[in-house]
């Protein structure tokens, strides 16, 4: 068999990758077998062959003496796995999303596979690769155009790298960290956006929403200009809403974002404490169950007790409020979301209720 007919095995491509995401050490060909870590005993050589079998099927074989179902084991595979008509171990790099130095060196890669999911290498320096960034200085995504890009433009920030090279392809400035929601704080330096107008794309959902406020918790008081958002019509990133515009061209595209970015509130302390979209599924939940109440009610139809007030207030303004038990916490319909009530617009609510109950019960004002 061929080497040329192992490097086509998308199986047999997907088992060394796993092999080396596993050592964090790279794999070596040679003709029809390639040498690696072995992962099931702390291996100083490489003694792991692995081959093709005749059927397409994937060969494990330890010289060390370590037995396959430890090697299956390590890898979280299984013998069927290794099977030509097994699909789980089959995972095809679906995009290389590469991390430079500021003069465009390669630090590291981040790579998408199909089915979804991700790792991280970096050279070796001898051409291959070590599956893991340990010690390994994390930079912006797209750096070194960040670092010339015209200091005025807004710099679109999304969560992942697919996003920003979209956004890129556009004609925009975009990066990101690498690692996805939460890991902004690894980076080595974000400088790069500091003086900028920088536009933070939020993923909508939960984990998104939290990311996107800490990246701008960390650029406060940094960036020129801080504004956050989602894309509209309920598009979870960047690239779902460019793809729902498919009928719109790449300037069409890129005048709707800057739009967006410029009609974003401005991000202070305040507006994230105050009105930021609360990052928890479960209120998106109860905003999808707003109730409808009628305005048009007739205020001696309630007694003035504090139940009476407290119905009198849910048939005036029920379709804005809503507590969230689980949270214990009052929320307040502000037009596209559910936020927390810091403002107290509860509790004003509940007392202009009252007001206008007794003085429509013949009350003055005062009682």
């Amino acid at each position: 068999m061929s080497a040329r007919h192992s490097l086509g095995n998308e199986r047999f491509e997907a088992v060394l990758v796993r092999i080396e995401t596993a050592t964090g050490r790279p794999c070596r060909r040679n003709g029809d077998t390639v040498q690696c870590h072995c992962p099931a005993h702390d291996d100083a050589n490489p003694s792991l062959s692995v081959s093709v079998r005749d059927d397409g099927g994937v060969l494990l074989h330890c010289h060390a003496g370590c037995e396959s179902k430890a090697i299956l084991s390590a890898l979280n595979l299984t013998w069927h796995d290794l099977r030509a008509d097994s699909p789980r171990a089959s995972r095809v790099v679906a995009a290389t999303y590469d991390y430079t130095n500021a003069n465009a060196r390669l630090l590291f890669q981040v790579v998408r596979f199909d089915p979804k999911s991700f790792a991280q290498r970096r050279p070796d320096g001898n051409g291959g690769w070590i599956w893991n960034i340990k010690n390994v200085q994390r930079p912006l995504y797209r750096l070194p155009e960040l670092l010339t890009a015209d200091k005025s433009s807004w710099v679109f920030v999304p969560e992942g790298e697919k996003d920003a090279d979209n956004l890129r392809a556009l004609g925009l400035v975009a990066t990101c960290n690498p690692g996805g929601a939460g890991k902004w704080g690894k980076l080595a330096d974000d400088s790069a956006l500091h003086g900028r107008r920088v536009a933070i794309i939020a993923d909508a959902d939960a984990a998104g929403q939290k990311h996107a406020q800490d990246v701008a918790q960390r650029l406060h008081d940094k960036a020129a200009e801080l504004r956050v958002f989602e894309m509209p019509d309920g598009r979870k990133d960047a690239t779902a809403w460019i793809e729902s515009r498919d009928s719109l061209g790449p300037d069409d595209l890129r005048r709707a974002l800057i739009e967006m970015a410029e009609n974003a509130p401005v991000w202070t302390q305040k507006t994230a404490e105050n009105a930021a979209p609360l990052p928890d599924p479960e209120v998106r939940r109860i905003a999808q169950s707003v109730g409808r109440y009628s305005v048009n009610v007739d205020s001696n139809a309630f007694p003035l007790t504090e139940t009476g007030n407290a119905e009198f207030t849910v048939a005036l303004y029920g379709e804005r409020l809503r507590y969230d038990h689980r949270r214990r916490r009052w929320l307040v319909w502000a037009e596209d979301w559910w936020v927390d009530d810091n403002n107290k617009e509860v509790t004003r609510l509940a007392i202009d209720a009252a007001r206008s109950l007794s003085e429509n019960l013949g009350f003055p004002r005062g009682v």
